[in-house]
């Protein structure tokens, strides 16, 4: 009895472990190895990445980040899809990672392809423009001058800020043009401040994105008045706020011709005013110019009793309100 039982345990044992070899699972693998071929802008899928063997069920995710520089997004069961459609074109080839539900679990990476296509009589957002740059700066004028990278645009956004990362920024619609450069006059901008510009393309489709950020400093103002005879004054903006105003007159009580400088607030009223006289002589010209705190007068004056010429060279200092040097 014993003996039987014996071999009865044996058998069982045998057909088991051969039940157990039929019934292992298939070599676990990616079996898509490429999707349907997907068009710029057009909702896409969801489409499947099938997998076989292993444990299911299985969790997917990507390698890298390929699949969402074209607009794409993949879900932890497989599905691939993009919503508002790929945002490029070209073959978009991803890693995808699948791993089953084994203990331990066991995982495998396989590349799939995507190949994204321009619909028929699909436009584009037009590129970006480039190489901003400022060719002429004027004290209330700055003319831009900017590459056009696209043919398709139907015009610019231009943007003006005194801030770099243009917090509150003024905008100006710049109409297309029809050659490879565009120039735009900014006729709006205030003496002696910085400015930022930057500008974007768009089409029906969209925009570009921005071009590169140009920098600006209009410099100050020079505003001449003429006056009776040898009288003239120039108005010079001090990078404080403050206003001189530099000239030449007979008046202020002289018989000779002096040279004046006044000094207004940002209201245009007279603070203080100097005089320096030229004893005996006449100006014939004379023009002014402000850096760093000084006023430099350069110019000509004449000796009526000699009938002679000479130049008229002096340096006033803003600070101190006296006369530097003078020849």
């Amino acid at each position: 009895m014993f003996r039987f039982i014996l071999a009865f345990c044996a058998v069982a044992l045998i057909v088991g472990c051969s039940d157990h070899k039929v019934s292992q699972n298939p070599q676990f693998c990616v079996t898509t190895t490429s999707l349907p071929d997907a068009y710029l802008a057009t909702p896409y899928g969801p489409e499947q990445i099938e997998a076989t063997g292993g444990t299911p069920p299985y969790r997917f995710s990507e390698v890298g980040n390929n699949l969402a520089q074209f607009g794409f997004s993949l879900s932890s069961d497989g599905l691939v899809s993009s919503a508002t459609g790929p945002t490029a074109t070209g073959v978009c080839v991803f890693t995808v990672q699948v791993t089953d539900s084994a203990n331990p679990p066991r995982s495998i990476v396989a590349d799939i392809t995507i190949t994204v296509a321009t619909p028929q009589g699909y436009a584009q957002p037009p590129k970006a423009p480039s190489d901003l740059k400022a060719v002429a700066v004027q004290p209330r004028s700055v003319t831009l001058l900017w590459a056009d990278n696209s043919s398709d645009e139907d015009g610019f956004v231009l943007q003006r800020d005194t801030d770099s990362n243009f917090t509150n920024p003024e905008e100006f619609s710049v109409p297309a043009g029809g050659g490879s450069t565009v120039t735009y006059t900014d006729t709006t901008v205030t003496p002696v401040t910085q400015f930022y510009y930057r500008v974007k393309a768009f089409n029906k489709t969209g925009e570009s994105g921005w071009s590169d950020v140009c920098a600006v400093k209009t410099p100050p103002e020079y505003l001449l008045w003429g006056g009776g005879g040898d009288e003239y004054a120039v108005a010079l903006l001090e990078d404080s706020g403050k206003f001189w105003l530099v000239g030449t007159t007979k008046s202020f009580g002289k018989s000779d011709g002096a040279v004046f400088f006044a000094e207004l607030n940002s209201n245009w009223n007279l603070q203080e005013s100097w005089v320096w006289s030229l004893s005996g002589y006449k100006v014939a010209a004379a023009k002014a110019l402000y850096q760093n705190g000084k006023i430099f007068v350069a110019g000509t004056i004449a000796d009526p009793s000699a009938n002679t010429t000479d130049i008229l060279l002096l340096a006033f200092n803003t600070k101190t309100q006296t006369i530097l040097w003078q020849e």
